[in-house]
């Protein structure tokens, strides 16, 4: 099996790697590996995309991120013809923007489960954009950063302060879905329901790797819904606590003031006004 090695793959030492490739008929490219990370996403066509031993059908606007260990390949479907945009990025910038974005986490740059992500024609259009400036200015720490940022912005990345890395896939999954307002308002039973395992197991195993309950998972997304909500909105509190889903105001309350030491309203208050307190 080939590996791709970035200082070979490069005419000189650049940052950023950008091209669109077309393949037609019956071409097969081999599986291979690289000691750097890229990603490609279809513009036109269908191919077979072998990942790590699976076998994944894309089409246009599907997106692929590989890690330096990934193993993959491609396989052509009816001989018709495949446009690709193809970026890849030199070895050290996962380490990087780990450090400089993702709060060290090792792990920010993988694939989902099915080994792609579905986008839109906009996203895609403007991705496409922001990867010819990189082919226009390879050696650019800027234009890649603006990049990979506006990347993970568009595919939802937010950074979660909670550490997942050691649970298994299913309950890393469920919890980070949970993230989202329209999970957590649906509070213990939506991760049961996500998690697809029985109460007791989920709340046991998410113990054991986090130290943390379900509710204690929960309530902390809330929160920090919550707080973001007071801050940058004149959304009535009532309406913020149904929406974390809250049927007691009280139990909001109580909850709120346990994180912030402070009422919601005392909070709204405070931080409003926080910046003229500095001045």
């Amino acid at each position: 099996m080939q590996k791709i090695i970035w200082k070979n793959f490069t005419s000189h030492a650049q940052k950023t790697f950008a091209a669109r490739t077309e393949l037609s008929g019956a071409t097969q490219v081999p599986v291979h590996t690289h000691d750097f990370p890229e990603l490609f996403w279809i513009e036109a066509g269908t191919v077979e995309h072998e990942i790590n031993g699976k076998k994944v059908l894309l089409k246009a606007n599907d997106l692929v991120m590989l890690s330096p260990e990934d193993i993959h390949g491609f396989n052509t479907m009816n001989g018709k013809l495949v446009s690709f945009m193809n970026i890849a990025f030199c070895p050290d910038i996962l380490k990087t923007f780990s450090a400089r974005y993702f709060s060290g986490k090792k792990n920010f740059w993988r694939n989902p489960d099915a080994g792609m992500i579905s986008m839109s024609r906009p996203q895609i259009d403007f991705l496409r954009a922001s990867a010819t400036k990189l082919a226009e200015a390879p050696d650019s720490a800027f234009e890649m950063d603006f990049f990979v940022l506006s990347l993970f912005k568009e595919i939802g990345y937010r950074e979660n302060r909670l550490d997942f890395s050691r649970c298994p896939e299913w309950l890393k999954n469920s919890c980070e879905k949970m993230k989202f307002p329209g999970n957590f308002a649906r509070g213990v039973p939506g991760l049961n329901k996500l998690a697809g395992r029985t109460p007791e197991h989920t709340a046991r195993t998410l113990k054991l790797f986090t130290g943390m309950t379900p509710l204690q998972v929960i309530n902390l997304y809330r929160m920090e819904y919550a707080a973001v909500q007071l801050r940058m909105t004149s959304k009535e509190i009532t309406d913020i606590a149904s929406e974390c889903g809250f049927d007691s105001l009280s139990h909001f309350y109580r909850v709120f003031k346990s994180f912030f030491k402070l009422p919601p309203g005392n909070y709204r208050k405070r931080y409003r006004m926080l910046v003229y307190q500095i001045c």
